[in-house]
C-alpha cells in the first residue's frame, strides 16, 4: 500500500484515498512504517470495556442474588 502510494501518488495518502478508495489513516500508517522502518503494532485487545474488578480492585462486590 505504501509503495504504491509512493510510486504513483507522490506519497499522498489523500490522493490514494480518492483514486483507489483506501482508508487514508491506513495509508498514512504504512507510509510512516516504510519511512521509519518501525512496524507499528495495534493493541486491539485493550480496547472496549474493561472488567470492573480490574478497574475498581478495592470495590466490594455487590452482586444480585435471586
Amino acid at each position: 500500500m505504501a509503495k504504491v502510494t509512493e510510486d504513483y501518488f507522490d506519497s499522498s495518502a489523500r490522493k490514494a484515498e480518492t483514486v483507489l478508495g483506501w482508508n487514508r489513516s491506513c495509508v498514512q500508517l504504512g507510509l510512516h512504517e516504510r519511512r521509519t522502518g518501525i512496524v507499528c503494532i495495534d493493541n486491539y485487545q485493550a480496547r472496549g470495556r474493561h472488567n470492573s474488578v480490574e478497574v475498581l480492585p478495592n470495590q466490594p462486590f455487590q452482586g444480585v442474588c435471586f
